[in-house]
């Protein structure tokens, strides 16, 4: 990990840790597809152009951190990858990818190179993730389907299991049942905890590892202060971050509860949706 860029500079906003869905899209609001969707629209991969234009125009550095896994996040990664961006982080922290290599991001040996023990200790528990899953889909999933009338499909993700709101399903309510039988029958965690959270569409089952636990090892690995560091976000899932970030941004599409810890920590709530929100963030000039 030692071979990794550092790019940090010293004075002002120097990153962007951002979103993906809620925060990259077009104005209008036209989702991201999964992976195997086809790609990106017209429409899409022009506003992304704008980013990456606007970005490597003011030497600012972009770091993707999503709850998306790596395949489904790909097609944006590609209309942003360059100079301004290198280094994505997926399934909520637990995954890192370096797009100049080609190659992942062992993020629990960077927390022990790092001398990170709670992180790395975050890491080990998640062990109990891959075991969730295979229970979800032998036992949980039909325990599931009886209580909602419907089968929620898990997304392909190695560190998260994620489920996609179908048939008119409310992410809350979703969670809610969810929580419920993985408690009732899911006998094989031990002493490892595990995290419920939920945007829109999907609701994830998380080990302690979360978005800002991979954006802190990264950071630092790159040479970035804090001080340094936009988070943009626009869901619950990225409540942790905002908790815990100096300099927030999150579109006027984002959650109302998101919007208020933005407040309340000092952060801008923009007037502009989605990518239009950076958009207009960095041509104010509080970047430099």
């Amino acid at each position: 990990m030692s071979s990794l860029s550092k790019h940090g500079s010293g004075g002002g906003i120097r990153l962007l840790v951002h979103d993906i869905d809620g925060c990259l899209n077009p104005p209008d609001g036209e989702d991201f597809g999964p992976g195997d969707s086809g790609g990106l629209s017209e429409n899409q991969s022009k506003q992304l152009g704008r980013l990456k234009a606007c970005l490597e125009a003011m030497n600012v550095q972009l770091v993707l951190n999503t709850g998306r896994n790596l395949e489904d996040s790909m097609a944006m990664a590609e209309g942003l990858v360059g100079n301004c961006c290198r280094y994505g982080l997926f399934e909520h922290g637990a995954y890192g990818w370096d797009f100049k290599k080609d190659q992942e991001i062992d993020l629990h040996q960077l927390s022990l190179e790092q001398g990170d023990s709670d992180r790395a200790r975050k890491y080990e528990e998640m062990a109990v993730i891959p075991r969730l899953i295979e229970w979800y889909r032998e036992k949980g999933r039909h325990r599931l389907s009886e209580r909602l009338g419907v089968e929620p499909p898990p997304l392909r993700k190695r560190s998260n299991l994620s489920l996609e709101c179908v048939q008119g399903l409310k992410a809350p309510h979703l969670m809610k049942n969810l929580m419920e039988v993985v408690e009732e029958g899911f006998k094989e965690k031990g002493d490892e905890p595990l995290v419920y959270c939920h945007s829109d569409h999907f609701v994830d089952v998380l080990g302690t590892v979360h978005k800002s636990d991979g954006a802190q090892l990264l950071c630092r690995q790159l040479g970035f202060s804090g001080e340094e560091v936009l988070v943009v976000g626009d869901g619950m899932n990225d409540m942790d971050m905002f908790s815990q970030w100096p300099n927030l941004l999150c579109p006027s599409n984002a959650f109302g509860d998101l919007k208020e810890l933005c407040r309340r920590r000092g952060g801008v709530v923009s007037d502009q949706p989605y990518v239009e929100a950076t958009l207009a963030f960095l041509r104010s000039g509080q970047f430099s």
